[in-house]
């Protein structure tokens, strides 16, 4: 039947062309994938499905529209030539039926194994080309996202990060620090909110009971305690006097400012100690405070008193015949280099001269503490110095009271201080008081804000014999000097100089330009990472 034979001759040719075809499509299985491909891992994916889709909708369409029409036509001329035309079998049977059946079976049955060999080539060739790239390419651009975004100091105040850009109180080694007052150990030492203007007044460290004041203890003295005032801002544009039994530390979150007609003073006066500091002795009795000083002995004659110490040691009393003077106080750890007035400490007593006639011993400076965190102007006057010892008097005479130490000055900024030559910090010891002279006449020392605090002058007595000895000088910068020896009554001691301490990040002029009137150290300021 020519019919038949036609059929088996077509499916023949189309099987033959049908491997052609598979041979060309194996050629480029290396390249082709095809939908049926299973899902690739996950960080695959966005590779492998825009490539799927680029070859399965180009390569895939092309292969089988090639072959659809090599098919089509294999058979339509073997139709053409090999079967009779009065067959009387329609075209359209052999087209329609023949075509689509064949066309569907040999596309299945060619397909099937050439999408498997690609199936197997496209999961171990390509993946193996493009999984490398997928899983390096972004963790390259990950890791330079990460670095471009790390932690940066735009300058010394300011850290850029990924969030945004931070204000702090200093920026270094791509860390935010914090302000960190000394001598204050609550976690907050800021946060006051008043801002206040004083053309001057008082303030009394022993109540401590204005708005944003607080009694807080002094760290590592037992049984000493500062009165703390924390506030949003202060400017001091007259005279302010302290007083009272603590020392005064001023927290200011803001901008502090000392103008030239501004003062604050804490300065001892006669036996008084200024706020923060020990009194001067009244009695036959040695001084009061660490570095206080000693009575003189007495016998026949009677020798001078010891002069306080702070941060440099107070002057001995002078000898009087075979009595020995009194010995000047010391407080060895304020006197080394590496205090930096912690704790915040003022300045000791004098001791008084022998017998009832002896003079009193002058005051210790008090103990003040500045901290700002913002803008700090500094022109006019801070006191705290020591006052000089009093002369012997009256009747057989006593001999010289010991001058008082200086106290202890300590401000801190966050940031450069605005610094006037107008500044003056007075911080020395007083002079040491003669003993007595002629008479009822007496002579004390000078206080500490007095330069050179002079001791107590002997004058010109007469007989000799009755002639008290010259005071010590207070010691500005040094110690105290000791008194004078005398047949008679000897002069008191001088006291010791105080500490001045700054701890900042600069000033706008040289700080040699100021007058700093004390033992002058500096450090910076102390920062705790945010």
């Amino acid at each position: 039947m020519p019919d038949a034979r036609c059929r088996y001759s077509l499916r023949a040719q189309g099987a033959l062309a049908g491997l052609y075809l598979g041979c060309l499509l194996a050629a480029f299985s290396c390249s082709v994938s095809h939908p049926e491909l299973e899902p690739l891992a996950e960080e695959d994916a966005s590779v492998d499905a825009n490539f799927d889709t680029l070859e399965d909708g180009s390569l895939d369409v092309e292969i089988d529209v090639a072959f659809d029409a090599l098919a089509d036509s294999t058979v339509d001329a073997l139709e053409d030539t090999g079967r009779p035309e009065d067959s009387g079998m329609p075209d359209s049977d052999i087209d329609g039926g023949e075509d689509a059946g064949m066309d569907a079976g040999e596309d299945a049955a060619i397909d099937a194994p050439v999408d498997a060999a690609m199936d197997a080539s496209d999961d171990s060739s390509m993946d193996a080309a493009f999984d490398a790239p997928a899983d390096s390419a972004p963790d390259v651009a990950l890791d330079s996202g990460e670095d471009a975004c790390s932690a940066t100091c735009i300058d010394e105040r300011r850290l850029e990060t990924c969030e945004g850009i931070t204000v702090c109180d200093r920026c270094a080694d791509a860390t935010c620090f914090d302000f960190a007052p000394s001598n204050i150990t609550s976690a907050d030492p800021f946060g006051g909110t008043e801002s206040i203007t004083l053309p001057g007044g008082m303030l009394d460290t022993t109540a401590c009971d204005r708005a944003g004041m607080n009694l807080e203890p002094v760290a590592g003295v037992s049984g000493e305690f500062l009165c703390v005032w924390r506030l949003e801002s202060l400017q001091v544009s007259g005279p302010v006097d302290v007083t009272g039994r603590h020392g005064l530390a001023i927290l200011v979150n803001g901008n502090f400012e000392l103008s030239e007609t501004g003062s604050i003073s804490l300065a001892a006066a006669g036996t008084r100690a200024g706020a923060g500091g020990w009194h001067g002795s009244t009695h036959d009795a040695d001084a009061f405070g660490p570095g206080a000083g000693s009575r003189g002995e007495a016998a026949i004659a009677i020798a001078g008193a010891g002069g306080g110490g702070f941060c440099a040691a107070g002057g001995r009393g002078g000898n009087s015949g075979l009595q020995d003077g009194g010995s000047g106080g010391s407080v060895a750890l304020a006197e080394t280099a590496e205090f930096l007035l912690q704790p915040l400490l003022g300045g000791s007593g004098g001791a008084r001269g022998r017998r009832d006639q002896g003079g009193v011993g002058g005051g210790g400076g008090g103990a003040l503490q500045i901290s700002v965190r913002g803008i700090a102007t500094l022109a006019g006057t801070i006191n705290i110095a020591g006052a000089g010892g009093a002369g012997g008097s009256g009747g057989v005479g006593g001999s010289g009271g010991g001058g008082g130490a200086g106290g202890g000055f300590l401000f801190e900024s966050s940031q450069r201080i605005v610094l006037a030559s107008s500044l003056e910090v007075f911080a020395a010891g007083g002079g040491g008081g003669t003993g007595h002279r002629c008479a009822e006449e007496r002579d004390d020392g000078d206080d500490g804000d007095i330069l050179p605090p002079l001791g107590g002058d002997n004058g010109n007595c007469s007989p000799v014999s009755r002639t008290g000895a010259h005071g010590g000088n207070g010691g500005v910068r040094e110690a105290g000097e000791n008194g004078d020896s005398g047949r008679g009554r000897g002069g008191g001691g001088g006291g010791g100089a105080g500490c001045i301490v700054f701890r900042d990040v600069g000033t706008t002029t040289d700080l040699t330009a100021a007058s700093l009137n004390g033992i002058f150290r500096r450090a910076a300021p102390r920062w705790v990472p945010r």
